[in-house]
């Protein structure tokens, strides 16, 4: 009798061990179809461990922690959050203004180089047509005029990466607005979910 629970017990541990080899099988499928959308929540993962002992810190210096500690740890990843924020609008206000005025200098010299590149063009142009025979000329348009073909078809292909570069990147920024809120949950539920994902096995 005690064979045959034996028996039952293995044949229940293979069964339970080859569903969960199936699940991790089909999730890391589809982790690996949708792997471009996932740099965010793994950048939400890092951020969580680097603040998570930050929120533990700040949590403990609250007098109320141990009675609501709920509202403590949301606080003080608020505090966190508010001094993020305010790390990273000032590197931007270090860093956007030069980089403006610069961008804006070079837009304004923009129609000086053009021009200056069209004479250049011009008295190439005029040169080429005067120093060269007729015969060598006619070769050399035919081989511009292919090479103008073989350009547009590179063109043709630079704008159809860009607009695949402007979908992931579209994907990108929608994944990093979503990654604040998603660190938040980590922070204030880490030690929850820790537990729930170790009770799911037995």
């Amino acid at each position: 009798m005690q064979n045959g629970n034996n028996i039952e017990f293995s044949l229940e541990r293979v069964v339970r061990l080859s569903l969960y080899i199936f699940i991790g099988g089909v999730i890391i499928f589809v982790l690996y179809l949708v792997k471009g959308a996932l740099f965010p929540f793994v950048i939400g993962i890092v951020l969580t461990y680097i603040l998570y002992p930050l929120v533990i810190s700040l949590e403990r210096l609250f007098p109320f922690s141990n009675k609501y500690p709920n509202l403590s740890k949301g606080i003080s990843i608020a505090i966190i959050y508010l001094a993020l924020i305010i790390v990273i609008i000032g590197a931007l206000l270090l860093i956007v203004p030069p980089l403006f005025r610069q961008s804006t200098d070079l837009l304004g010299k923009l129609p000086d180089f053009i021009t200056d590149a069209r004479n250049t063009v011009e008295s190439w142009n005029l040169e080429y047509a005067s120093n060269i025979p007729e015969e060598i000329r006619l070769e050399i348009d035919n081989m511009l005029g292919n090479a103008g073909q073989i350009l547009v078809g590179a063109f043709r292909g630079i704008i159809n990466r860009t607009a695949l570069a402007a979908v992931h990147a579209l994907t990108l920024v929608v994944g990093l607005v979503v990654v604040p809120i998603f660190v938040f949950y980590l922070l204030k539920d880490r030690e929850k979910i820790r537990e729930s994902f170790i009770e799911s096995f037995p």
